[in-house]
Order: structure tokens, then sequence, then C-alpha cells
């Protein structure tokens, strides 16, 4: 076997009798000289021979034998139904080498089309070792790779499935990644475009009208609803346990930084600015009317209430357990003042 970097670049299958490249051929692998097979061959009679010396020396020292992972389970190409592909089942971390590998296709084992690589030996001494499987995929078609090792008291097996359900209309174009466990259901209309990067146990919900540009990225544990009209931008970093809701006209901008165990509730209208610092345990209303600016520094257990209109101006500093009333205008202000 050659390999660069911990890569495996080419190995030889000694029950074929020939070489195998084990890079897609898209990434252009570097290839051999005629003749690599042939001295493989003389390699290999050199290591039995040190392997029947090293097992003498050996033969009192115990074998620390260690489990292999969980199996890792993809397609060598981009999917495509009804073109052939490679199935390929990675499993490594497992000492001694090398493991048993048995595939299934909708429940039945199959053994055509299946190939195993000779154990590679990872830095830490233990072993990782790949099969694969040539398979035509198909609609609904389900594989399993299932990996056997002394360590074991019964088999790994992980399962490839990936169903897609897709309602499509003319013009409509739709590009989806998705790994196993992740379910996408999208209804989709023309002029429609959405880009979605999901992980697992993150569910989304968009109903999408034309002209309405959405980018979210959420984490899990994160609940987001939204219903947005043409022309409103939205942009939301939220964390979790921070719940949201928000109802916006167009024309209406609006920032929010909260922290968690914060509740916001604003109803806004056109030309209303509003910049807030909310800390825990403050609970704030607020109903303004355009040409008003408020800035309020607020402690816990202060509750201001305040009703003002244009061209007032009001500085409170309030401590806890007083209750302040005021009805000001501008002309006692200016008298006072004077």
């Amino acid at each position: 076997m050659i390999a660069l970097d911990g890569e495996e670049m080419w190995y030889a299958d000694f029950n074929k009798r020939e070489g195998v490249y084990p890079l897609p051929p898209f990434i252009d692998p570097f290839r051999y000289p005629d003749g690599e097979y042939d001295r493989a061959e003389a390699n290999q009679q050199i290591c039995k021979e040190n392997l029947k010396i090293s097992r003498i020396g050996m033969k009192e020292i115990p074998l620390e034998n260690d489990p292999p992972s969980t199996p890792i389970i993809y397609s060598r190409d981009k999917v495509e139904l009804g073109v052939q592909n490679t199935m390929i089942c990675h499993v490594t971390g497992f000492y001694p080498a090398p493991v048993k590998v048995y595939w299934t296709k909708n429940g039945k084992n199959v053994t055509e089309g299946t190939s195993i690589n000779v154990p590679f030996p990872n830095k830490d001494g233990s072993f990782r070792q790949s099969s694969r499987l040539e398979f035509i995929p198909q609609l609904g078609d389900m594989y399993s790779c299932s990996v056997a090792h002394p360590t074991l008291s019964q088999p790994l097996t992980r399962i490839w499935d990936v169903e897609v359900l897709m309602f499509l209309s003319p013009d409509v174009d739709v590009l989806m990644f998705l790994s196993p466990d992740v379910e996408v259901l999208m209804f989709l209309s023309p002029d429609v475009e959405v880009l979605m990067f999901l992980s697992p146990d993150v569910e989304l919900l968009m109903s999408l009208s034309p002209d309405v540009e959405v980018i979210m990225f959420l984490s899990p544990d994160v609940e987001l609803l939204m219903f947005l009209s043409p022309d409103v931008e939205v942009l939301m970093f939220l964390s979790p346990d921070v719940e949201v809701l928000m109802c916006l006209s167009p024309d209406v901008e609006v920032l929010m930084f909260l922290s968690p165990d914060v509740e916001v509730l604003m109803s806004l209208s056109p030309d209303v600015e509003v910049l807030m610092f909310l800390s825990p345990d403050v609970e704030l209303l607020m109903f303004l009317s355009p040409d008003v600016e408020v800035l309020m520094f607020l402690s816990p257990d202060v509750e201001v209430l305040m009703f003002l209109s244009p061209d007032v101006d009001v500085l409170m500093f309030l401590s806890p357990d007083v209750e302040v009333l005021m009805l000001l205008c501008v002309f006692c202000l200016q008298m006072w003042m004077c």
C-alpha cells in the first residue's frame, strides 16, 4: 500500500491480482508506474517472513484489543438515480486487524460487487479499513454496512438512507445537500430562491412568497417562526432559550440584542427608531409616536410609565420604591430654568 499524509493513494488487491486507486477519479489522483503490483507481491513475501520472526519474539507479550469505531458510510460520487456508483464503509481505531464487513440491500445480504482493502495502520498503532459496494441507486433503496471484530459482542451497523420528497413546478431550481438523519420538505413556487444549511435536530418551516429573501443560521433548540411580506428585511442572531415574535411592516427597521430571560414586545409604526439595552428582570413597555426620542437607564425593581408628547424633554433618575408622575410642557420647563 502507498499513502501520502495519511491518505491511501494506492494498494495491492492480492485476490484480484491488481493495483487499486481508492481515490475518486474527479480529483485526478497520482498514477504510479507499471510494475508496482509485482513489487507489492515481492514485498508481501518479505513481510510474511518478518512476521514469523516477530511472532516468535513477541509470543509472551499480551495483546491489547481495541474495538472499532462506528462505521462511516457514504457514496463515492454524487448520487444520481439509475447511475452506477460506489458505496464506501469506513471504520477505524481497531486492534488487531482485520475486520469483517457485511453489506445488505433492503434487508438482504449482498456479496456481489463488494471488496475490502488491506488494513491501514494509524499513528497510535490501531488500524483502519474500508469496504466498497458497487451499486445503482434507486428511489427508496436502503443499504447497511455491518462491521464484525473479535472485541465486539455483536456487529456495528450503519444504515445509508436518504429520503427526498419534492413537489416542483416549472422554472424552480432546488439545490440540496442532505446527510443521513436530515429530512427536508420544501414547497416552492417560481421565482423563490432558498438556500438552507441544516444540521441534525434542526427543524425549519418556511412559507415564502416571491421577492422575499431570507438568510437564517439556526443552532439546535432554537425555534423561529417568521411571516414576511415583500420589502421587509430581517437579520436575527438568536441564542438558545430566546423567543422572539416580530410583526413588521415595510420601512420599519429593528435591531435587537437579547439575552436569555428577556421578553420584548414592540408595536412600531414607520419612522420610529428604538434602541434598547435590557438586562434580566427588567420589563419595558413603550408606545412611541414619531419625533419622540427617549433615553432610559433602568435598574431592577424600577418601574417607569411615561406619556410624552412632541417637543418635551424629560430626564429622570429614579431609585427603588419611588413613584413619579410628571406632566410637563415646554412652557413650564422654560419658566423653571429662568
